[in-house]
C-alpha cells in the first residue's frame, strides 16, 4: 500500500482519529473512574470508621450503663446490703468483655460508720472473680488517686487516661462515676478495663492493603499507632507524628470527618470519630495507592488499545469494501480511459449501488460509453472526411485542366477579333476613300470602271471577312456555352464542398469560405457570359446587316459597268452607301473592340477560377492531411 494512496492517508486519518477519540474516551472514563473510586473510598471509610466505633462504643455504652446501675444500687443499699451490690458487680464482669474488675469507694464514713476506708473491689483471674479488700486501707488510700478525685472534679461519670497499674502489670483505663446522696458525691465506682484486649482488636482492624488504624486520647497521645512502639507520644509532636499538620482538626471535632492529606509523602483519606464519651478517637488512614488506580488505568488502556486495534481492523475492512476498494477501481479505470483505452468496464456492483461511490462509479461508466461513443462517429466522420477531400481534390483538378483549356480558347477568340478589328479599321478606311472617290465621279468617270473592279474585289472580301465573322461568332458562342456549363459545374463543386465543410465542422469552416467564394465567382462568370452571349448575338445581326449591304453593294458593283451612264444619277446614292456601309463597319469595329475587351475579362475570370481552384486544391490537401491526423489521433483510442 503506497503512502500517499488514498487507503493510507484513510487509515492515516482513522488512526488519529480513533487514536484521539480514545485518548478522550480513557481520559473521561479514568477520570470519572477515579472520581467514583474516590467517592466508593471515602464512603467505605466513614461507613468501616462509624462500624468499628460502633462496635466499640457498645461495649463502652454497656460499661457505662452498668456504672451508672451500680452507683444508683450502692446508693440505696449503702447500709443494709452489700452483698448485692458485689453481686451486681460480678454480674458486670462476666457480662463485659473488656471489664477485667471493679469496685466502689466510699467517702469517709458514709458507706459504714465506723470505716473511713471502704472500697471492696472484685477483679478477674483466669476463669474466676476473686473480691479483695487490700484497697480498703490507709497503705493504698485510694482518696489520693485521680481516678477517684476526676469523679469529684467532673460530676458525672469520666474516663482516666490510660496508664499501666503496677500491681496487675496491665495498661487499664478505669470509668469512674460519682455515687450521690441527696445531690451530694458520697463516693465512686470504678471499672477497670484492660486496653490490650482493646488494643489487640483495633490493631486487627482491616482497613485497606496498606490501611492503618490509630487510637488517641482527649489530648491526642496516642494509644494504638502502627508508628510506634511506646505509647505517650502526642498527635500533635511534629517530630513523632505525621498527623501534626492537621492535629488540631482531629482534636477539635467530635463527630466523623474525613480528610483527604498526604501522609509521609502520599495521598491518603484520613477518617477519625469520637468512640462515645471516653475521650478516644479512632483514626483510620486509606492510602489512595490501594484504590489500584494505576493498575485499573493500565488495564483500560490496555482494553482500549486492544479496542482500538479491533475498530480499526474492523472499519478498515468495511472502508476498505465500502469506498476503497470501488475508489481504488473506478481511478484505475480512469487511467485506463486517460491512456485511451476504453475497452474495460466498471463491475456493475459498483455502478448498481445506490450511495455516492455508486453514483460516481455510474457517472465514470457513462461518461466512458458516451467517449466510446463519440469516438466511433469521429472515425466514421473521419473516413468521409477523407474520401471527400480526395473527390475534391480530384474535382479541383479536372477544373482547373478545363479552366486551362478554356483559357487557351479564349486566347485565340482574342487574336481572332482583334484581326477582325483590324480588318474592319482597313474596311473603314478604305470606305472613306471610295467617298473621296465618289467625290471626284465626275472628274475621273474613265476610272470608274477600274474603281468598280477594285471596289467588287474589295467587298468580296468583305463578304469573306464577314462571313468568318459571322462564323467565328458562332465558335466564341460555343466557347462561351462551355464556359457556362464549366462555370455551373465550378458552382456544383463549390456547392459540394460547402456541405462537406459543413459535415468537417469547425475544421471545415476555412474550407466553406474559399467555397463560398467558388460559388460567387461562378456566379460572375455566368454573368459575364451572358453578357459575352449578347455581343456576339448583336454582333451577329449587325454581321448578317452588313452581309446583306456588302451584296447590295457587290450588285452594284456587278452592275456598275453596265450602268456607269447612269453613274452621275445614281452617284449620290452610292455616296450614301459607302456612307452607311462606313458607319456600319466602325460598328463593327467597335464591337469588336468590345468584344476583345469582353474576352480579356473572361480571360482574368478564368485566371481568378483557376486561381479559386487551385485554392479548393490546396485546401482539399490541407483537409486530407487534417483528416489523417485525426484518424492517427484516434487510432490512439482502443474501443
Amino acid at each position: 500500500m503506497r503512502l500517499n494512496s488514498l487507503a493510507a492517508k484513510i487509515i492515516t486519518a482513522m488512526l488519529i482519529s480513533a487514536t484521539l477519540i480514545f485518548s478522550i474516551q480513557i481520559y473521561l472514563t479514568t477520570n470519572s473512574e477515579l472520581t467514583r473510586l474516590t467517592n466508593n473510598a471515602k464512603e467505605y471509610l466513614i461507613a468501616k470508621t462509624n462500624e468499628e466505633v460502633e462496635k466499640v462504643n457498645s461495649d463502652f455504652l454497656r460499661i457505662d450503663q452498668g456504672a451508672q446501675g451500680l452507683a444508683s444500687l450502692i446508693a440505696v443499699n449503702r447500709e443494709h446490703n452489700t452483698d448485692l451490690n458485689l453481686e451486681y458487680i460480678r454480674s458486670l464482669i462476666k457480662d463485659i468483655d473488656l471489664v477485667i474488675g471493679s469496685g466502689f469507694w466510699m467517702e469517709p464514713y458514709q458507706y459504714n460508720k465506723d470505716q473511713k476506708y471502704f472500697g471492696p473491689y472484685l477483679y478477674k483471674d483466669s476463669n474466676d472473680i476473686i473480691l479483695t479488700w487490700d484497697y480498703s486501707n490507709s497503705d493504698y488510700d485510694y482518696f489520693n488517686y485521680d481516678w477517684y478525685k476526676n469523679g469529684f472534679k467532673s460530676k458525672d461519670s469520666t474516663w482516666t487516661e490510660p496508664y499501666y497499674d503496677e500491681v496487675s502489670g496491665i495498661t487499664m483505663m478505669t470509668y469512674t462515676t460519682p455515687i450521690y446522696s441527696n445531690n451530694d458525691i458520697i463516693g465512686v465506682t470504678t471499672l477497670d478495663i484492660n486496653l490490650k484486649d482493646m488494643i489487640d482488636y483495633i490493631k486487627n482492624i482491616k482497613v485497606s492493603k496498606h490501611g492503618q488504624v490509630y487510637l488517641i486520647n482527649d489530648i491526642g497521645n496516642f494509644i494504638v499507632s502502627p508508628d510506634h512502639s511506646k505509647q505517650g507520644i502526642n498527635i500533635q509532636d511534629k517530630n513523632k507524628s505525621k498527623f501534626s499538620d492537621f492535629a488540631s482538626e482531629i482534636l477539635s471535632k467530635e463527630d466523623t470527618m474525613i480528610l483527604n492529606k498526604k501522609l509521609a509523602g502520599e495521598d491518603h483519606f484520613i477518617a477519625y470519630s469520637s468512640i462515645g464519651n471516653t475521650g478516644l478517637k479512632l483514626i483510620l488512614t486509606f492510602p489512595l495507592k490501594d484504590l489500584g488506580i494505576k493498575e485499573k488505568v493500565i488495564f483500560s488502556l490496555i482494553t482500549s488499545i486492544l479496542s482500538l486495534i479491533l475498530f480499526m481492523i474492523t472499519l478498515y475492512y468495511l472502508l476498505r469494501y465500502l469506498v476503497i476498494k470501488p475508489i481504488t477501481i473506478t481511478s484505475h479505470f480512469t487511467q485506463f480511459i486517460s491512456q485511451g483505452d476504453f475497452t474495460k468496464d466498471i463491475p456493475s456492483k459498483y455502478t448498481k449501488r445506490t450511495d455516492e461511490i455508486g453514483k460516481l462509479a455510474s457517472s465514470f461508466d457513462t461518461m466512458s460509453n458516451n467517449l466510446r461513443d463519440m469516438i466511433e462517429k469521429l472515425i466514421s466522420l473521419s473516413e468521409q472526411m477523407a474520401s471527400s477531400s480526395q473527390e475534391l481534390s480530384a474535382s479541383a483538378e479536372e477544373g482547373t485542366t478545363s479552366i486551362e483549356s478554356t483559357n487557351e480558347l479564349i486566347e485565340n477568340i482574342t487574336a481572332t477579333i482583334e484581326q477582325i478589328s483590324a480588318s474592319a479599321e482597313r474596311v473603314a478606311s478604305f470606305a472613306q476613300k471610295s467617298n473621296s472617290k465618289t467625290e471626284l465621279g465626275t472628274i475621273n468617270i474613265q476610272n470608274t470602271l477600274t474603281t468598280m473592279s477594285n471596289i467588287s474585289q474589295t467587298v468580296n472580301k468583305a463578304v469573306n471577312v464577314v462571313t468568318s465573322l459571322n462564323s467565328t461568332s458562332q465558335e466564341i458562342e460555343q466557347i462561351v456555352e462551355m464556359i457556362t456549363n464549366i462555370a455551373d459545374q465550378t458552382n456544383l463543386l463549390a456547392l459540394n464542398a460547402a456541405i462537406e465543410a459543413a459535415r468537417a465542422g469547425e475544421a471545415g469552416k476555412g474550407f466553406a469560405v474559399v467555397a463560398d467564394e467558388i460559388r460567387e465567382l461562378a456566379k460572375e462568370t455566368n454573368k459575364a457570359t451572358e453578357k459575352i452571349i449578347n455581343l456576339i448575338s448583336e454582333t451577329k445581326n449587325k454581321t448578317t446587316l452588313g452581309i446583306k449591304v456588302i451584296n447590295e453593294v457587290a450588285d452594284i458593283t456587278k452592275h456598275g459597268e453596265d450602268v456607269v451612264a447612269k453613274t452621275g444619277d445614281v452617284f449620290v446614292e452610292i455616296s450614301s452607301a459607302s456612307e452607311e456601309t462606313s458607319i456600319q463597319i466602325e460598328e463593327t469595329a467597335k464591337a469588336t473592340h468590345e468584344l476583345a475587351q469582353n474576352s480579356s475579362q473572361i480571360t482574368e475570370s478564368t485566371n481568378e477560377i483557376k486561381n479559386m481552384s487551385e485554392e479548393i486544391a490546396y485546401s482539399a490537401q490541407e483537409l486530407a492531411n487534417m483528416s489523417i491526423e485525426l484518424s492517427d489521433l484516434i487510432e490512439k483510442f482502443k474501443i
